[in-house]
C-alpha cells in the first residue's frame, strides 16, 4: 500500500523552494500557466543554456512530458542533473525519482535517494516526503520509521497535502502508544481541505471515514476545531509543476 500510496503521489507533483527567479523565467512561467507551451521553451531556452537552474528544470519538465517540444527522456535528464547540481530541490526530486523508478535511467535506489536527501535537506516537502518513504521502505537506506515521521511533519506542516495523508496514515497505523488516531483523523481532515487533486482529496476523506467510528462526539468536535484552525507554518506555497511559489495574497493554493 506505502507503495501504491508513493507512486500515485510522486506522479502527481513535485515541488521546490522558492527563490529569485529570472525575467526569462517568469515569462515563461507565465507561458506555462497559460499552456502555451511553445512560448514557455523559447522563452527559456537561452537561459537554459546559459545555466540558469530554473530555466533548465523548466525545459527538462516540457522535454519530459512533450509539451511545446518532442518528448525526449534523455535530454529531460541532463537538464534536471544540471539544475539538480546547481542545488534546485526540484530538480533533484526529479532526478532522485527517474533514479527510483527507472525513468530515463537505470534504476539506483542509492543514487535516489542521495537526491532526495539533497532535496530534503534544504527542507523541500517533495524531497522530505521522497526521503521518508525511503527511510520506511529502507530503500537505499537503512529502515528508520522515527525519522521518517519527523520528515513527514514538517512537510505537512508546510502545506504538503500528500504529505499529509502520509503522516495521517503513519499515525494511524503505529502499534502501542504511537498510535494516534485522533491526531491521524485531524491531518486527514487538513488534507481534505487543502487539495485541490479530486484522487488526493478522495483519500483523504476515505482517512476520515476510516477513524470516525472510533471516536466520541468531543474527540470529533475537538479534532475538526485544530484542522480548521490549522494554518501551514512559514511561508505560504502554492505548488506546481515548476516549483512552489509563494500564494497570492488572496488565497493559500495546495496545489495538490
Amino acid at each position: 500500500m506505502a507503495n501504491a500510496m508513493r507512486t500515485f503521489f510522486a506522479l502527481l507533483l513535485l515541488i521546490a523552494i522558492p527563490r529569485p527567479a529570472s525575467a526569462d523565467f517568469v515569462d515563461a512561467e507565465a507561458a506555462m500557466k497559460r499552456r502555451e507551451y511553445p512560448s514557455a521553451y523559447l522563452a527559456c531556452k537561452s537561459e537554459a543554456d546559459a545555466g540558469d537552474a530554473e530555466c533548465q528544470h523548466l525545459v527538462g519538465y516540457l522535454y519530459q512530458e512533450g509539451l511545446g517540444v518532442p518528448l525526449n527522456a534523455t535530454e529531460a535528464i541532463r537538464l534536471f542533473r544540471l539544475a539538480a547540481n546547481h542545488g534546485l530541490a526540484i530538480a533533484q526530486c526529479r532526478l532522485g525519482f527517474a533514479y527510483e523508478r527507472g525513468f530515463g535511467v537505470s534504476p539506483n535506489d542509492f543514487e535516489a535517494v542521495r537526491w532526495h536527501r539533497l532535496a530534503a535537506a534544504q527542507r523541500d516537502p517533495i524531497g522530505e516526503y521522497f526521503m521518508a518513504f525511503s527511510l520506511l521502505e529502507g530503500r537505499g537506506v537503512a529502515k528508520d520509521r522515527g525519522r521518517a515521521v519527523e520528515l513527514l511533519q514538517d512537510a505537512a506542516d508546510r502545506g504538503y497535502a500528500p504529505a499529509q495523508i502520509e503522516l495521517a496514515f503513519q499515525l494511524e497505523t503505529a502499534r502501542g502508544a504511537s498510535r494516534r488516531t485522533v491526531r491521524a483523523y485531524m491531518w486527514y481532515r487538513i488534507a481534505a481541505r487543502m487539495a485541490n487533486n479530486p484522487k488526493v482529496r478522495d483519500r483523504a476523506i476515505e482517512g476520515q471515514n476510516r477513524l470516525i467510528i472510533e471516536f466520541s462526539s468531543r474527540e470529533i468536535i475537538a479534532a475538526r476545531n485544530a484542522a480548521e484552525d490549522w494554518k501551514p507554518v512559514g511561508l505560504r506555497l502554492e505548488f506546481g509543476p515548476l516549483g512552489a511559489r509563494p500564494a497570492p495574497a488572496q488565497g493559500y493554493h495546495a496545489g495538490s
